[in-house]
């Protein structure tokens, strides 16, 4: 439980609150702004349309915290812990979020823009919706994520991890996804133009054009570029036995002529 004295601070306007214990605390639309929330302890708080603008929660605790609709702008929550964390609708623009943990977190609809997410932890994130746009995401890990229909034209995700990501309808116009791994990934519907893939690991994925994937040097082969494998080798096959048949029947056209000039063959 949370310490009540901190949470009396934090209610009435104290600025620094480093360290403090407001686990499970009801700090519904409290205003927050700038306030120094570095080491933290609020999981499991209420946060709901709360204002934390330009806020720093460095190294904060914010498992499982309801900050739906919050405020985030500009927040610093480098090295956070966000675990199931309720994000959604929140206002996450240009937030600084790296290496922060946001591992089943639910940010369905957030928006992210320009937000820095680089070496942050997103397994089985929930994002669908969400606008990343110009977002950085290097070395991220969003494996299993959903990111459905996510707005991500511009954003930085080289050396990401989007293995078996959920990435249908996904905007990713100009996203630099070089060195990415997107093994069994769903693309299926996503807007892929000026999109980079130069390296990826595309093993699987699906949904990915093959004017798109055949301009860039990759690792493994998309369902796309199997089933065209699948298909020439296929036609090569039906090719070659009709090669053999032409032959065969060529040798029997010889065989009868002869046995029509020579009966006694």
């Amino acid at each position: 439980m949370a310490n009540p004295n901190d949470v009396k601070r934090a209610l009435a306007g104290d600025r620094n609150l480093s360290g403090a214990d407001l686990r499970n605390a009801d700090l519904t639309e409290a205003n927050l702004e700038g306030v120094d929330l570095d080491g933290a302890k609020l999981s499991g708080a209420d946060l709901t349309g709360a204002n934390l603008f330009g806020a720093k929660l460095i190294g904060a605790v914010l498992i499982d915290a309801d900050l739906k609709g919050a405020n985030l702008m500009r927040v610093i929550l480098r090295g956070a812990e966000l675990i199931g964390a309720n994000l959604e609708r929140a206002n996450l623009i240009e937030a600084k979020l790296m290496g922060a943990i946001l591992e089943d977190a639910k940010l369905s609809g957030a928006n992210l823009t320009g937000a820095n997410l680089r070496n942050a932890y997103l397994l089985d994130a929930k994002l669908a919706g969400a606008k990343l746009g110009g977002g950085n995401l290097t070395y991220a890990v969003l494996n299993y994520a959903n990111l459905k229909d996510a707005k991500l034209t511009g954003a930085d995700l080289t050396g990401a991890k989007l293995v078996r990501a959920d990435l249908r309808g996904a905007k990713l116009m100009g996203a630099k996804l070089m060195g990415a791994n997107l093994i069994e990934a769903d693309l299926r519907k996503a807007k892929l133009r000026g999109a980079n893939l130069e390296g990826a690991g595309l093993s699987d994925a699906k949904g990915i054009p093959l004017s798109i994937s055949d301009k860039f040097p990759h690792k493994g082969e998309t369902v796309e570029e199997k089933a065209r494998r699948e298909k020439e080798e296929k036609g090569g096959r039906k090719a070659s036995q009709i090669r053999v048949a032409s032959r065969m029947n060529r040798e029997l056209q010889r065989e009868i002529k002869a046995l029509k000039r020579d009966p006694n063959r």
